[in-house]
């Protein structure tokens, strides 16, 4: 058994693929770079056809990465400061969160283009797609705010549709920087950047509630077993 996960790494321009290979209980770490550079950030997202994707920060871009090499395909420009990817379900169309330009992008990936970029707040941040690829919400950091963007108009591939639809208000202080959507597609959650707890939208009713964050040791339950096989060291 192997499986990989690509993770960006801005310190030193690349991007890591970590895979795993052997039983579960035993597994072994291995690491390779892409050299896909100017701040890559973040995990790499991925389609269903095996196409792999990183933003780049600093250099207002995307990348497209060879799975099988590692190696960088090419480069889609995009907004100032991408912060976030949000894959919308079908693997026709990308997100990308511009948080210098306070925009979020809408790549076609059959073109390989930035096809529409809509004005999304301060600082947008974090994107979650539900599962039919139909409405987005995404962070916005500086107000405070989640936006809800209609998506539906894309089945019809018509992004110079796409809209904000409503504005939840989580408050000045929550920052919200991260979202998830339950698999039901009725409530997101949505973390701030120094909050305490979880802010829960129910996307029927509109009600904001949070849920308090239980603080858990990350060195205590992320730690990973060593397999008797391997002369490698456990990784930490």
């Amino acid at each position: 058994m192997q499986t990989e996960n690509p993770s960006a790494e801005t310190d030193d321009s690349t991007t890591s693929v970590l895979a795993r290979r052997g039983a579960a209980t035993h597994p072994t770490w291995r690491f390779h770079s892409t050299g896909a550079d100017d701040a890559p950030e973040g995990s790499v997202t991925y389609t269903n056809t095996g196409r792999w994707f990183a933003f780049n920060t600093s250099h207002n871009s995307i990348s497209e990465l060879d799975p099988v090499s590692q190696a960088e395909v090419r480069r889609i420009e995009v907004g100032c400061g991408p912060r976030e990817l949000g894959l919308v379900p079908g693997d026709r169309y990308l997100l990308v969160s511009n948080s210098e330009s306070d925009s979020l992008s809408i790549i076609d990936l059959e073109r390989n283009l930035d096809v529409r970029q809509i004005s999304a707040g301060r600082h947008p941040r974090g994107i979650a797609v539900t599962a039919d690829g139909r409405v987005a919400f995404v962070c916005i950091r500086d107000d405070g705010m989640v936006a809800k963007i209609d998506l539906s108009c894309l089945a019809d591939h018509r992004p110079d549709l796409v809209e904000v639809k409503t504005w939840y208000d989580l408050g000045s202080t929550a920052k919200p920087y991260s979202a998830a959507i339950e698999p039901a597609g009725r409530r997101v959650y949505v973390a701030g950047a120094h909050a305490k707890d979880l802010s829960v939208i129910d996307t029927m009713t509109g009600q904001i509630n949070s849920i308090d964050i239980v603080p858990i040791s990350v060195r205590d339950t992320l730690r990973t077993p060593t397999d008797p096989h391997s002369t490698e060291s456990p990784t930490r």
